[in-house]
Parts: structure tokens; C-alpha cells; sequence
């Protein structure tokens, strides 16, 4: 997985909202460098893993209802629908000629497999909190 620029600029935009402030979109999107109609649809993603709270109308803007301690990388990763595996044989399901020639037996995949154990560990390691520096 590499962090797309999706989620770099969710965690620009959770970074402008960390101080618990309501803000606009406009603000944050002038304040972070995220292009408006990219911050909207990542604004949508973030309010529907519980991450901010959205207010419409006038007076409206968004605020941070989460713990940016307590949500790490990978929660970040899947509320933005980014793909965590390294390879299309990690995922449930695939059909590897490879493997069944040689009777779901591959020393690659078996390799990649341990990677990618390696990688989501350290994806939830780290919470957005400490990636953005509260």
C-alpha cells in the first residue's frame, strides 16, 4: 500500500481540524492545500467512519469527533477505501495458477504473506495523532 493522495490529504484535513474547532471546507482546504471538490469527497468518507461530524447550513463546517490518539494508519487506510494489500494474491479468493500447479504451495506468496503481516501491524501501529504531531 502507498499512501495515496487521499489520504495525505485526509490527514492534512484531520490535522486542520485537531483542535476541535468547527471549521468550513473552504478553510480547510485553503488552510491544508486540498483541492475543494477532493476535500468534500474525503469530508463524506471521514463523517461516515465517525471521524468528523458535518453541519450544513449556515454556521455550518465540520469538526474532528474522534480521538486522533486512538485511530491509527490503517483505520485511515480503509475509511478512505484504500487498497492495504501488497499484492492481488493476498486477497481472499484469488486464483493463483501458481499455486495450484504446485498444490497451494508458493514460496513467494508465502513470502509476500509474511510482509504483508509485517506492513498492517505497523499500519496500526501508528495512530494519526502521533503522524500528525498531537
Amino acid at each position: 500500500m502507498l499512501i495515496t493522495k487521499e489520504i495525505d490529504y485526509s490527514l492534512r484535513m484531520l490535522s486542520a481540524l485537531a483542535s476541535g474547532e468547527q471549521m468550513t471546507m473552504g478553510d480547510i482546504c485553503s488552510h491544508e492545500w486540498v483541492p475543494q471538490q477532493f476535500g468534500y469527497k474525503i469530508l463524506k468518507k471521514l463523517a461516515k467512519a465517525g471521524m468528523v461530524d458535518i453541519t450544513r447550513g449556515n454556521g455550518g463546517g465540520c469538526r474532528i469527533c474522534c480521538d486522533l490518539g486512538q485511530v491509527t494508519l490503517y483505520e485511515l487506510a480503509q475509511a478512505m477505501g484504500s487498497e492495504t494489500r501488497i499484492s492481488a494474491c493476498m486477497e481472499a479468493g484469488y486464483k493463483c495458477s501458481r499455486r495450484q500447479q504446485n498444490h497451494n504451495c508458493c514460496v513467494i506468496h508465502n513470502n509476500l504473506t509474511d510482509i504483508q503481516r509485517v506492513l498492517e501491524d505497523e499500519l496500526k501501529k501508528h495512530t494519526l495523532g502521533g503522524l500528525i504531531g498531537i
